[in-house]
């Protein structure tokens, strides 16, 4: 929109995925690029399959405490895979080996391209199969069980990968925010879009991979029919807020409690919102970092329930 762009007066950078760039490192003979980018994406490929793993258990694990064995296998009989046929789809630290052991040798690209691809796959895979297990089981907890124990269950689930986003906001430079906010974006396997002005950056998956994905495969219509939130200020307020969604309030939330303020900003501003024609998670949410934290707006606050502090001070490394 013309209100989106007079808004963003701003330089803008895509940011490729992480297996592109490994291979333009290998086609460029830069093996000290290559392997770094290909650690870094072990490391992310196995840090995704294990949050997924937890946020799948702190689901099941409420539904069958609070629900019943009768429940769970209600909505176990919807899963379609078992963890036998998506546990080989993690990476292990002999594939790591291996492909470190091809970056060196830098000898056939065709064979290590095709190796790329099979481990993205593998990942894609189990990705994309267990965000669609967690939105139906989240949407059977909220259908079931009620909106309280499907944000109760969340919160559970959010500290494990935002309390570390948390710490090192607060313990580093602007710049190891930024970059630890793109680092896991990019678990999602997506090129991203990145666009910087006087107040903030913003991050944007170009496509979102995880929310824009699910409804784009059409989980939330028949006949899956996963389960749409009635609005709330744990949907930021929008109606018929996709379930799986509100992992991103949560995080605003933990953030909000623990330090005052929303380390990241993904709420959508009125200048978003109020386009006609929008609709959430048709397109990427952008995941806003601002340079001083006193900038927010006081709608991301009020729309989550909260008063927008007087103050409060940047981290000490900021300046």
């Amino acid at each position: 929109s013309s209100a989106a762009s007079d808004v963003y007066k701003r330089k803008q950078e895509m940011i490729v995925p992480t297996t592109t760039r490994i291979r333009d490192a290998y086609k460029a003979g830069d093996k000290e690029t290559a392997t770094k980018l290909w650690n870094k994406l072990v490391d992310d490929y196995m840090y995704a399959f294990d949050l997924r793993v937890d946020w799948d258990k702190a689901f099941t694990d409420y539904i069958y405490n609070n629900l019943g064995g009768d429940a769970l296998y209600e909505v176990w009989k919807y899963r379609g895979w078992t963890e036998d046929e998506i546990r080989p789809m993690k990476i292990t630290e002999e594939v790591r080996a291996e492909g470190k052991k091809m970056i060196e040798a830098g000898d056939d690209y065709d064979v290590f391209d095709k190796f790329l691809n099979r481990e993205y796959f593998k990942f894609r895979h189990s990705h994309d199969k267990r965000i669609e297990w967690e939105t139906r089981i989240m949407g059977y907890v909220y259908q079931h069980a009620g909106p309280d124990a499907l944000w109760t269950t969340m919160a559970s689930v959010t500290p494990h990968y935002w309390q570390h986003m948390i710490d090192v906001t607060l313990n580093g430079t602007f710049k190891d925010a930024v970059l630890e906010q793109i680092g896991g974006l990019e678990t999602h396997g997506e090129p991203l879009e990145i666009m910087e002005d006087d107040e903030k950056v913003v991050v944007w998956m170009r496509p979102c991979g995880s929310g824009q994905f699910l409804v784009e495969q059409g989980v939330y219509e028949a006949p899956q029919s996963c389960a749409r939130c009635k609005a709330c200020p744990q949907t930021w307020n929008l109606d018929n807020f996709p379930v799986y969604c509100v992992h991103a309030p949560q995080q605003e939330i933990l953030s909000i409690k623990q330090v005052g303020w929303p380390i990241m900003v993904n709420n959508p501003l009125p200048e978003e919102r109020n386009v006609p024609g929008y609709e959430f998670a048709r397109q990427s949410c952008g995941f806003a970092v601002y340079k001083d934290p006193n900038d927010i707006p006081e709608f991301v606050y009020t729309t989550l329930g909260f008063e927008k502090p007087a103050h409060v001070d940047k981290p000490k490394l900021w300046d």
